[in-house]
């Protein structure tokens, strides 16, 4: 966003961290806690909580400001959904021969000429269509992203509602997969014939896009004081439905029903926070955190157990990010014509 003024008080709003783009850098690290466990060695059940309940919204409210973000540029820009389209599948090809190198250096050395070729080939090609480890969220953004385009004309909320009812369908793979049936799977397996989870599918992304999408468009206001007490009794029953399931034995803890309206609820909050104040580099940061923390870990992995180790690998995914965004950010001034 443009903004401000030159001079003055107030600066330049694009240079000023808004309060979005700190819940980005708060969400990226929400998801590097649920692949550290950082409460493991303290208790068990504490780090169950927060890794499968508290971090679980990071991934649906990324997809959600993703929809936002579409929604606001592609009624302007005509070709914005190209030029987004290309830069995910950069950004997945880059970073997928990034993890091939480093597995074929540190996880896959010496294994014999044939053996390595064809492991090679595989995870080059498993992971451009599906994503490796937490690359999977890219691939799910670009086809929700895809597909939230191409029915950008259809009534949103309708939209909202069916893709809603898709989600749900999808959560008897995941946390409701104590409760599947064969009619259910049957219905499924085209879905998990192409995906390897429905997590990675259009029908977790698409969701969370479309509440962005629909509150960009539509910009309805809802009373805060009622939002934050519906927030509130939400958590609540989130808790409950994680409680409920986790009992059961879920094939996996992505997807929950009441993160649908939590998303939607927190979206809603954060409206007015849109367009107030918006830094790039802290912004990139967040991605950039997503990116390189798992090989980190892996890193860590190797050379300790437990203790600082989960401290460690977010200390050291932060300075990676940062220096990668500089980095880049840099690279891109350079190229920048001369007014």
């Amino acid at each position: 966003m443009r903004g401000g003024t030159d001079t003055g008080m107030i600066g330049n709003q694009a240079n000023r961290i808004g309060p979005v783009d700190g819940i980005k850098i708060a969400l990226a690290m929400l998801v590097v806690l649920i692949h550290t466990d950082p409460l493991r060695g303290v208790s068990e059940s504490l780090n169950f909580w927060l890794v499968n309940y508290a971090a679980r919204i990071a991934v649906p409210m990324f997809f959600a400001l993703s929809g936002y973000v579409l929604s606001r540029n592609i009624k302007t820009k005509e070709r914005y959904i190209l030029k987004w389209a290309q830069n995910l599948v950069r950004v997945l090809a880059l970073w997928t021969l990034l993890y091939w190198a480093y597995a074929s250096l540190f996880e896959y050395a010496g294994a014999p000429g044939g053996e390595w070729l064809a492991w090679s080939y595989d995870f080059v090609a498993y992971s451009l269509l599906r994503g490796y480890l937490h690359l999977w969220y890219l691939p799910s953004l670009l086809a929700g992203g895809i597909i939230l385009y191409h029915l950008r004309n259809v009534n949103r909320l309708k939209m909202l509602l069916v893709s809603a009812c898709l989600y749900v369908l999808g959560l008897f793979a995941v946390s409701w997969s104590a409760f599947s049936n064969p009619a259910v799977e049957t219905v499924l397996e085209p879905v998990l014939y192409y995906f390897e989870n429905v997590r990675n599918s259009p029908l977790n992304s698409l969701p969370f896009l479309l509440i962005g999408f629909y509150l960009e468009d539509r910009k309805p206001r809802y009373p805060k004081k009622a939002l934050l007490i519906l927030f509130a009794l939400l958590w609540a029953a989130y808790f409950l439905e994680v409680r409920f399931v986790s009992a059961r034995g879920p094939k996996g803890f992505d997807m929950y029903l009441s993160l649908l309206p939590i998303v939607f609820c927190a979206m809603a909050l954060l409206q007015d926070s849109f367009g107030r104040g918006h830094n790039p580099f802290v912004a990139k940061m967040s991605l950039y955190i997503y990116l390189v923390h798992i090989m980190v870990l892996k890193a860590f992995d190797s050379l300790m157990e437990g203790g600082l180790k989960p401290l460690l690998v977010m200390a050291v995914s932060l300075l990676l990010a940062f220096l990668f965004t500089w980095i880049e950010l840099a690279g891109t001034k350079k190229k920048r014509p001369l007014p």
